[in-house]
């Protein structure tokens, strides 16, 4: 029977068993019949034929014309060579399917693609109302846009969710202006936390159209953002550990801006402005790690 080790690595290359067992019994020999292999191993006679031409076709396996067949592997370093050649031709033709899926997928989706159709939409785990629901308020944006957040909230967001970040990076791009109230608390070790902070989220908040202000923590025991008094979104928050694990987005302009004249614009107006101090440690940052 065929060393197990052996076995084990042919299999760890994506051979089936019997084909890992065949090439066990193969390494190192050479000119063996078909009724040799199979008793060498452990592969049934009945089987022992069609494994061999699957190898054969995958190229790693070769016999001699006369009769009976004689058959060997390939040297090790040429069946990895093969493995590595196959699997680069796989991935080859799986990114051109991809390219011809996608372009597919354009074409159906080439309505307008916004969030904006359902009143209500929900984001079930901390990713989805990151990567979607908050990157889905910035591509929403047209003219304005605001955002708001306890610390542990933009903790994660500074270090966790740079695609959000890109997203800002791309709304500000086009104009949209952006105003984030920040709790001090954050504000106070804000050189240390942006050392630790994604390059995304430091080239947000270096932009021109990033305007911060700093207020106390009270007012900012969750998160969410806001797009042109129409669209208004909550993070929600394990109330052990503050994480975000969850949101809902609000398609409707007269909550928002009622959520805005209530709360936000008020707490704003209370705030201290600290947009130049932000950009300033931002860019400094983005100096230091050479961007």
């Amino acid at each position: 029977m065929p060393d197990d080790s052996i076995v084990e690595s042919f299999q760890e290359l994506g051979f089936t068993g019997y084909q890992a067992r065949v090439l066990a019994a193969l390494y190192g020999r050479s000119n063996l019949t078909g009724a040799q292999v199979a008793q060498l191993s452990g592969v049934p006679v009945t089987k022992i034929y069609g494994v061999l031409d699957q190898l054969g076709s995958l190229g790693v396996v070769f016999y001699s014309p006369q009769r009976p067949k004689k058959y060997q592997a390939a040297e090790p370093d040429e069946i990895i060579s093969i493995i590595i050649d196959r699997k680069q031709s796989e991935i080859k033709k799986l990114r051109d399917q991809g390219k011809q899926t996608l372009a597919g997928l354009k074409k159906a989706f080439t309505a307008d693609r916004s969030m904006a159709g359902d009143k209500v939409l929900f984001f079930p785990s901390n990713e989805s109302v990151w990567n979607a629901g908050a990157v889905g308020v910035w591509k929403d944006a047209k003219t304005n846009a605001v955002s708001f957040g306890s610390k542990e909230v933009w903790l994660d967001g500074l270090y966790n969710h740079p695609k959000f970040w890109e997203a800002a990076t791309r709304s500000m791009n086009k104009g949209v202006q952006h105003r984030s109230l920040v709790p001090r608390t954050m504000a106070n070790d804000a050189a240390n936390i942006l050392k630790n902070s994604n390059k995304a989220a430091l080239v947000a908040l270096s932009h021109e159209n990033f305007h911060t202000r700093v207020v106390a923590d009270e007012p900012l025991h969750y998160g969410g953002m806001a797009a042109d008094e129409k669209i208004l979104g909550f993070a929600f928050q394990d109330p052990k550990t503050n994480k975000v694990t969850s949101g809902i987005r609000i398609n409707d302009s007269q909550v928002t801006k009622s959520f805005l004249e209530r709360y936000f614009y008020p707490v704003w107006n209370n705030g201290q402005d600290y947009e130049s101090l932000l950009r300033g440690m931002a860019r400094r940052e983005l100096k230091r790690r050479g961007n």
